[in-house]
């Protein structure tokens, strides 16, 4: 990453990260490694803290200065600094570490612009503070987040730290682990527990992890709470949140309960971010155990009395003000979240001193007490999920509740009927059996998302929720006794999500057009029909009829939907026809459907597609599905839709011939097709395979029994155990034109077969390329890969070195599998070798001339060979192999090549004009079944200073 090699510019790197994460214990390591290769060097540590006043900064720039050109030069102000280390360093090559940085200016003082500094040099700031990288305009590729240490490395660490001898610890692997639970892999945490540790018996090791478990070590809270201390109020906040209640909660959730506490979630969830102090992990908020720990102990040490606390969560504590009526008005948030249904005592009046409380969530807990609850107006977020109360009530007046859950309620009705609710956007009533109507939405006009499932006596909804003009997302699911909607008006509804309401047999009529609605999702109903009405439905773009089993066939108006980009009906058994396009239909345009890019029609029970022949509807689509269906043939007009990129034609057993394809298809399904019938029309997929190899893509083909039988086609070389390498030279990037891989019948279905295409130079490896696919038994698919997707992971263009090395790994889960390489005419200098005494096989190098890529000859040259079907001598079929590991040189002469490939043709074989027997290149094939095993571990600090060094 630094590139030490070369000389051209100035190079900055960032190296960010939680605070003990052992950013300076790398920038350290860093700079006592590579120092000598400068003509000065500087290393300024805790910039942070040596800063902090004006003078500060004079000092750090008056250290730079020193011991950089090894002279005192006495500064009067940031200014004159900046002057002279422009001045006297702009020629020299030098190397920079600045530590700890938390603020611009910081930068600006010691290192304002690259310019300053001589071509070669390398600056490396570690901070806290992303934000702050990105400020100062480091590219992306120059920022190294450091991650918290594998559970090995952290052993590790501990070990060194926790034994004298720096051997394996003595000590219960159950102990060793809660110390390594509880750091979970900060560096910080494990020097300061080992170091704590040393020496120490068993009965103190338990001690100390009952201790550090109650309240964090200030050791380690110091350093993390510098990040805390450097936010906004705003931001402490959501923080403290976020640690007490929200920790693995999904983000968009999070955001409309802080936003709905005054909080502004954006940008603060962002700028703790920045800081380090949480994460996002497949949509939900992450935090360091430990750093949770801190932010818990903040409002504990707020007040040793619970009641005076700004947030309750701890079920002694909860329990202690509720039962009570302890809770005082500092009292913000309280959640009560306890594994099982939980019994406890709330009086009426336990909330009505916590006038300050915004939050409230109750899982599980249902109350002893037999009388009304009263809620503050001011609280903004209620969840009381198992609560037994058939109403809650609220004190008179406004209320500025915002979101509201009550699943798994006993309520009848919402409370006091919200009126007075003028600020509420959010209402959840899940698995409310005794809800037998849904909410009057006329007195909370600001109401925005409604969601009501699993209400299995509910009948139907207020007309007001159909008529309601700031809802955006109404779903109503699983509901099995709702069987009638009011007329569709909401004029800014944009989802509208009926679901598995097995009662509902009538979609509502659409009286005007409705420009707000996105996504209709009408899966699982007794609907029988679509009103023609739909087409008021003037902006949707997603519609979803799927498992509608009484639904048979869609109004001929659906073609003026001209924003829809998605259509699914999928196991719509009495759907027997798509309607075509009639020109009467509608206002006269030059394309229908032309924003659709997804139609999936499977296991219906269509017969025949006629309405793909019209080239003017949905001219742009990109993905056809048609699996499960009794249709006989395809248009042959489908090569004219130049968008389309996958087709799905499995199990359609009626299926005849698969005409020519276009040239942008990339997937090809046509498992459990007719393959006796199918056989005489492979040569539309070869000459599809043949123009993804010129148009630059990669593209899939799956196909049952592969040409009618279960064997491998000979072309292919086979995979035996393990992975095949090649030594090559460099220009292999300038000459290879994809590799092609064929697998068979998955063994265990519940894994993912894998590719694996690791380069080396120089013997050292710099980039990997990996592909996985699901492969059912019996299936046989054929995978090209186009240079273009290995070369984003593999770089040679910028690889300086003699030769190369291409390693293609494959596991051992299926029947057979086998790979082949096309390339351009080979140079003299391109080196290859295999392990045996032969000469590989002519199928293996796949050459094609530069005219053969010629697009404009393309199709008259595919008319003449096909890629699928070549066959070839007997003895050129399959290959031989020796012990695993073992590889053996050889350097055939061109005259051998040519005697070889005359022996061949005198026995009856032609070879295909595309092929060229190599000429004077070696040949290697290693075998190894275990290579994937051990090549990637965790970088420790030895792998990572060596990744930065390159």
């Amino acid at each position: 990453m630094l590139n030490l090699k070369s000389d051209d510019g100035v190079l900055v790197l960032g190296l960010w990260g939680q605070g003990g994460i052992g950013k300076t214990t790398l920038a350290k390591a860093l700079y006592n490694d590579i120092y000598g290769l400068f003509d000065g060097s500087c290393y300024l540590a805790n910039v942070r803290e040596a800063s902090k006043d004006y003078k500060g900064l004079v000092s750090l720039q008056e250290k730079l200065l020193s011991d950089i050109l090894l002279l005192q030069h006495p500064l009067h102000n940031i200014d004159r600094g900046i002057n002279l280390i422009q001045d006297r360093l702009c020629y020299k090559k030098v190397l920079l570490i600045l530590d700890d940085v938390n603020h611009l200016d910081q930068l600006n003082a010691l290192a304002g612009e690259t310019k300053w500094f001589g071509n070669g040099s390398r600056i490396i700031i570690t901070t806290q503070d992303k934000r702050l990288l990105t400020c100062y305009e480091i590219k992306q590729v120059h920022m190294h987040e450091i991650k918290p240490m594998d559970r090995n490395q952290a052993y590790e660490l501990l070990s060194k730290h926790a034994s004298p001898t720096h051997q394996k610890l003595k000590i219960k692997t159950k102990l060793v682990n809660g110390v390594l639970d509880y750091a979970n892999g900060l560096p910080l945490a494990l020097e300061v527990l080992g170091s704590f540790l040393r020496c120490r018996s068993e009965d103190e090791w338990e001690s100390t992890l009952d201790k550090i478990s109650a309240a964090p070590n200030k050791d380690i809270n110091n350093v993390l709470k510098i990040s805390y201390e450097g936010l906004e109020e705003n931001e402490k906040k959501i923080f403290l949140h976020i640690a007490c209640f929200f920790k693995k909660w999904e983000i968009e959730h999070v955001k409309k309960i802080l936003d709905s506490c005054d909080l502004k979630a954006t940008i603060g969830l962002k700028i703790l971010i920045e800081r380090s102090l949480i994460r996002i992990e497949r949509n939900l908020l992450q935090m360091h155990d430990l750093t949770q720990l801190m932010g818990m102990d903040f409002v504990n040490q707020e007040n040793s009395d619970p009641g005076r606390r700004s947030r309750l969560w701890m079920y002694d504590d909860v329990l202690h003000v509720l039962s009570h009526d302890m809770g005082d008005c500092v009292v913000e948030a309280i959640m009560l979240k306890p594994l099982e249904p939980t019994e406890i005592y709330i009086d009426s009046n336990a909330f009505t001193k916590m006038r300050r409380l915004r939050l409230l969530i109750l899982q599980n807990v249902n109350n002893s007490f037999q009388g009304p609850i009263f809620f503050p107006n001011e609280l903004r977020w209620l969840e009381w999920g198992g609560c037994t109360y058939q109403s809650l009530e609220f004190s008179s007046g406004e209320k500025k509740l915002v979101g509201l859950d009550l699943s798994n309620c006993s309520i009848t009705m919402v409370p006091n009927q919200l009126k007075g609710f003028q600020q509420l956007k959010y209402i959840k009533l899940s698995y409310c059996n005794s809800l037998d109507s849904g909410p009057d939405l006329s007195c909370a006009p600001n109401l925005e998302e409604l969601y009501i499932f699993d209400c299995k006596n509910l009948l139907g909804i207020h007309e007001s929720v159909a008529n309601h003009d700031k809802l955006r997302v109404l779903s109503l699911s699983r509901c099995n006794e709702f069987s009638v909607f009011p007329m569709l008006q909401s004029k800014n509804l944009q989802r509208l999500l009926i679901e598995e309401c097995s009662k509902l047999e009538r979609f509502p009529d659409i009286p005007r057009k409705l420009e707000g609605l996105k996504v209709l999702h009408i899966s699982a109903s007794a609907v029988k029909q679509i009103p023609t009405s739909i087409e008021n439905l003037c902006s949707l773009k997603s519609m979803n009829l799927s498992h509608c089993k009484n639904l048979t066939s869609l109004p001929s108006n659906i073609y003026n939907l001209q924003n829809i980009e998605s259509l699914a009906i999928v196991h719509c058994s009495n759907f027997i026809e798509f309607p075509k396009y009639e020109e009467l239909i509608g206002p006269p345009m030059k394309f229908k459907l032309s924003n659709l890019r997804d139609l999936t029609l499977s296991s219906c029970n269509l017969s025949e597609v006629g309405f793909l022949d019209g080239l003017s509807c949905f001219p742009f689509l990109r993905s056809l599905r048609l699996d499960g269906n009794n249709i006989t043939s395809l248009p042959t007009s489908i090569c004219k839709r130049d968008h389309l990129s996958s087709l799905y034609l499995h199990d359609c057993p009626q299926l005849q011939e698969i005409p020519e394809l276009p040239p942008s298809i990339d997937y090809l399904d046509a498992q459990e097709c007719s393959y006796p019938q199918l056989n005489g029309h492979l040569t539309s997929i070869d000459r599809w395979v043949r123009r993804a190899l010129i148009q630059g893509r990669s593209c899939t083909c799956w196909l049952s029994h592969w040409q009618g039988r279960d064997e491998m086609p000979k072309w292919f070389q086979p995979f035996k155990d393990g992975s095949i390498s090649f030594m090559t030279s460099k220009n292999l990037y300038d000459k290879f034109l994809g590799l092609v891989f064929y697998f068979s019948g998955f063994y265990n279905t519940s894994m993912c077969p894998e590719v694996f295409i690791q380069a080396y130079f120089n013997g050292e490896r710099r980039g990997s390329y990996f592909k996985e696919h699901w492969i059912p038994i019996g299936i046989g698919m054929l995978y090209y890969c186009h240079p273009s997707e290995l070369w984003d992971a593999v770089d040679f263009g910028q690889i300086d070195g003699s030769y190369a090395q291409l390693k293609i790994g494959i596991g051992d889960w299926w029947f057979q599998s086998g790979f082949r390489i096309i390339c351009k005419p080979l140079e003299e200098d391109l080196k290859i070798e295999i392990q045996d005494h032969q000469l590989i096989d002519l199928a293996f190098l796949y050459e094609v001339g530069h005219d053969s890529i010629d697009p404009k000859a393309e199709t008259s040259h595919m008319q003449n060979d096909s890629l699928i079907g070549i066959d070839l001598p007997k003895n050129l079929q399959g290959s031989s192999h020796t012990k695993e590991g073992s590889s053996i040189e050889i350097n055939p002469n061109l005259q051998d090549c040519q005697r070889s490939t005359e022996e061949h043709s005198q026995r009856g074989s032609k070879r295909k004009r595309e092929f060229t027997p190599p000429q004077d290149k070696r040949i290697k094939r290693m075998v190894a079944s275990n290579w994937t095993n051990g090549d990637e571990t965790e970088m420790g600090l030895t792998q990572q200073l060596e990744s930065l060094r390159l």
